[in-house]
């Protein structure tokens, strides 16, 4: 018996295609370099890539909203940036929540992290700097939920955003975590600088490496400001310094944030040194971030008082 199309099932086909046309037609929009808007979010020398929507106005200001990985797209010739200076606002396919806006490279690799309570503005220090010619991408992990009577994912919105070379000239300026006249060099093994809930900060897992500056054949004392991490079930910890040689030369205990001051022995010769730090245990997962986050460290200091 041969099936027949009534004007009924051919009206909801057609309705059914022309609801999908209209969806796949905004994807692909959106996997598009953005069109710029009457008023745009970005500063020169800084252009939208892809996976942005349209340019938006409300009474907050003009902003445009983002699913995931939208793409910032320095124009051709840009010097390679160290600094991004955002303004953003977690939506509601993340619930309005915090969120925690990572900053790529290229090959996926990680640059810089910002925190955001609500709306506000954040500085991102990129480590490694943005290369000359190099796109960024911004990542955030979760997030996806519907929002009542709208066909996109609105997982959070940027209002401005603009590259530099130097960090901007204002308070929210981040200087890192080290401290004095005679600062010491951080090396491998720290996760991004940032700043959440007006602390500033770098998380470790382990082996994080700092240099410290040639000492003259004198011993030093250094101080550390340092709290324990999900990794380590934010209980109190053995912190250790070892030299290159993986001789452990110096240790503290860390109850909660604390201010640990340990004294690095002398070394002959008048080269810089490189020491490693390392916590006694730790490893234990972080719930919603990828990172093993044993213990974060707000300040480094040679001779702290």
């Amino acid at each position: 018996m041969k099936s027949r199309l009534t004007s009924l099932d051919r009206t909801k086909t057609v309705s059914l295609l022309g609801a999908a046309s209209i969806l796949l037609a905004a994807s692909a929009a959106c996997t598009k370099p953005a069109p710029k808007g009457p008023s745009e979010i970005v500063e020169a020398p800084l252009q939208l890539g892809a996976h942005w929507h349209e340019v938006e106005k409300d009474a907050k200001g003009v902003f445009r909203w983002v699913t995931n990985d939208a793409e910032l797209v320095p124009e051709s010739g840009a010097v390679a940036s160290n600094f991004l200076t955002i303004e953003a606002e977690p939506g509601p396919g993340l619930d309005s929540k915090p969120m925690e806006l990572r900053v790529l490279g290229p090959g996926g690799a990680p640059l810089g992290t910002g925190k955001f309570a609500g709306r506000d503005t954040v500085v991102i220090r990129l480590w490694p700097e943005l290369p000359q010619g190099s796109q960024a991408t911004l990542h955030v992990e979760g997030g996806g939920k519907a929002t009542p009577g709208e066909s996109r994912v609105l997982n959070f919105r940027v209002f401005s955003a603009k590259l530099s070379r130097r960090a901007p000239e204002n308070d929210k300026a981040p200087k890192d975590i080290t401290r004095g006249e005679d600062p010491i060099k951080l090396a491998g093994g720290w996760y991004s600088y940032e700043t959440f809930e007006g602390k500033s900060f770098r998380w470790v897992n382990q082996d994080a490496e700092f240099v410290m500056p040639k000492s003259g054949g004198l011993s030093r004392k250094v101080r550390f400001d340092v709290e324990p991490g999900p990794g380590l079930d934010s209980k109190p910890f053995e912190l250790r310094v070892f030299d290159g040689s993986g001789k452990q030369v110096a240790a503290g205990r860390v109850q909660q944030r604390t201010k640990v001051d340990v004294v690095i022995p002398a070394v002959e010769g008048n080269s810089d040194v490189t020491y490693k730090l390392r916590a006694d245990r730790g490893g234990k997962p972080a719930p919603n971030d990828p990172r093993t986050l044993n213990f974060r460290v707000f300040a480094i200091e040679v001779g702290g008082s």
